[in-house]
């Protein structure tokens, strides 16, 4: 079976989405009051983060602690706010 172009197109944009998503990010996480390393995991993969320290990590790392969020309840309102905070350093 011979594969269309537009199957070639397909297949090179999702294998840069992946590149893009493998790209690292220089960041450092913020202390909060329990000062605990941060560990996620991804994929079968962990990493072990120290706080206020500048790591390098892959794109898609960032992405599932972005989805990492906690409800925060304050006067009656409640809002969502990012579990691990982090600012990415130039």
């Amino acid at each position: 079976m011979k594969k269309t172009d537009e199957e070639k197109a397909v297949k090179a944009e999702a294998k840069a989405a992946d590149k893009a998503l493998e790209e690292k990010v220089k960041v450092t996480f913020l202390n909060d009051e329990d000062g605990y390393d941060i560990t996620p995991c991804v994929n079968g993969r962990a990493w072990q983060i120290k706080r206020d320290e500048v790591v390098e990590l892959p794109r898609y790392v960032l992405h599932a602690l972005d989805n990492a969020v906690m409800t925060i309840e304050k006067d009656g309102q409640s809002r969502e706010v990012k579990r691990f905070p982090y600012s990415v350093v130039a």
